[in-house]
């Protein structure tokens, strides 16, 4: 029997994260303590930790042509999850600058980049890739309609479908 496979479609980040004694004040400079780059983006996150739990995982996202693109697809493959990005020319990959003080309590502004135009590449690949009995995972952090329609393409092939509403957008 063929082993069911998990489709993630959203979004992949490059997160920056800073460690540092306080948060700055306005006009203030504060000297971090640690820098560290990591993978991110709540669809990202989803195959890494599906593909750890055992799945056969595959990431659909799209990223842009920039440096942190190769941070982003060499994140996935060290985590040996499958992907199929879409390189887009006209926008920057998501980032998020995450900002984490002694407490731990953290401050992170993300951008959306490649992320806000996941649209009909994405959708295409997922039609002709899901088949019954397959899982589609989704988050929030692609836009709404193309989660509309990756639900229709999932229901159709009689997949499984997932939804992490998170973060609710106000739009």
């Amino acid at each position: 029997m063929e082993k069911k496979k998990v489709f993630v479609l959203g979004s992949i980040n490059v997160d920056l994260v800073v460690y540092a004694e306080h948060f700055p004040e306005k006009g203030e400079t504060v000297v971090g303590k640690e820098f560290f780059i990591n993978q991110g983006g709540k669809g990202a996150n989803q195959a890494v930790a599906a593909k750890k739990a055992g799945a056969d995982a595959i990431f659909i996202g799209r990223v842009g042509t920039d440096i942190f693109s190769n941070i982003a697809e060499e994140s996935l493959k060290k985590f040996e999850v499958a992907h199929r990005l879409t390189f887009d020319e006209t926008a920057q990959t998501g980032i998020a600058v995450i900002n984490v003080d002694k407490t731990g309590e953290n401050r992170i502004t993300i951008i959306e980049g490649a992320n806000g135009h996941v649209g009909s590449e994405e959708l295409m690949f997922l039609k002709k890739n899901i088949k019954s009995g397959d899982f589609l995972l989704l988050q929030g952090e692609i836009h709404v309609d193309v989660l509309v329609e990756a639900s229709k393409i999932a229901k159709s092939a009689e997949a499984f479908i997932i939804f992490d509403p998170a973060p609710v957008k106000e739009e």
